[in-house]
């Protein structure tokens, strides 16, 4: 049977029928789907398939391995039905104990693409606002720019037609002092 396999652990395996482990393995499920035994130590370790939990052994919990995968089957004629029970059983412990945590659902991966699309919206209308804020003030500063060169310029022919009549005095009356408006 196994390399520890005492005298005792033989005779207590011969005492208990294949029928009567079954029905132990069976029960000692649905009992911890109730709540109404204690749960293993760890899940992780607990046999998840109908071979691991046919191997399992815990006389401490009258769990006795079954050790022919024939007597251990869902086609088998005289246990077939109770082992379509343990194997159901099994499912659900599955599903309310998982090996392994869930992985993420598409739902929830879409749902951080759609707020990872939101942000980047709400950052390019930063943007297009910032531009336009920039555009803006370029435009009111060529304005002024343009503003400034004029008065350059009238302030330049100002000077010019000041000269020319200190220069001729007021017997030019083509260099009288006009404003340019």
């Amino acid at each position: 049977m196994s390399r520890n396999s005492s005298p005792e652990v033989l005779a207590e395996l011969a005492a208990v029928s294949v029928a009567e482990r079954i029905e132990h393995k069976l029960v000692y499920l649905q009992r911890l789907l109730d709540g109404d035994a204690d749960p293993p130590d760890t899940w992780s370790k607990f046999p998840r398939s109908l071979t691991a939990y046919a191997r399992l052994h815990n006389p401490s919990l009258r769990l006795y391995r079954v050790a022919s995968p024939n007597d251990f089957s869902t086609e088998s004629v005289d246990h077939g039905v109770k082992v379509a029970q343990i194997q159901e059983a099994l499912g659900k412990i599955n599903d309310k104990y998982p090996k392994k945590p869930p992985t993420p659902k598409a739902t929830k991966v879409g749902e951080k693409l759609a707020v990872s699309r939101s942000k980047e919206l709400e950052a390019e209308a930063q943007i297009d606002d910032i531009l336009k804020q920039m555009h803006r003030a370029e435009h009111e500063l060529d304005q002024e720019r343009i503003a400034t060169a004029g008065l350059r310029l009238q302030l330049s022919i100002s000077r010019d037609a000041l000269a020319q009549e200190r220069l001729y005095g007021s017997r030019n009356p083509k260099t009288k002092l006009r404003l340019v408006k």
